[in-house]
């Protein structure tokens, strides 16, 4: 799927589940997004790394290194830097090297 883009509607639909109230839904919603490497997802995508959940927040991270877009390298720094959790920041390391070996 490689270099896949959405169709609009899709687009919509799938960045509208990133608001959802339910963590599992927002979770999957970033990892879809993530394999299918459209780089129309990048500012969503950078927008979930604020989000409540911190599983929601390493999935961003991730799929943000799936992308390898260098507009997510600042985003991705900072959550490296400040948050809280262990898992965010590894997943925010790991991003940050894919992008690098792009």
């Amino acid at each position: 799927m490689e270099g896949f883009l959405l169709p609009g509607s899709l687009f919509f639909y799938s960045t509208k589940k990133l608001q959802s109230k339910n963590r599992h839904t927002r979770a999957q919603t970033v990892i879809a997004l993530g394999k299918l490497k459209d780089a129309r997802v990048i500012t969503p995508l950078i927008n979930a790394l604020n989000d409540t959940d911190s599983y929601v927040r390493g999935q961003a991270a991730w799929a943000l290194g799936e992308i390898k877009d260098t507009r997510a390298v600042q985003p991705l720094i900072t959550v490296l830097k400040d948050d809280d959790y262990l898992y965010v920041r590894q997943e925010s390391a790991k991003g940050l090297g894919k992008i690098k070996d792009r």
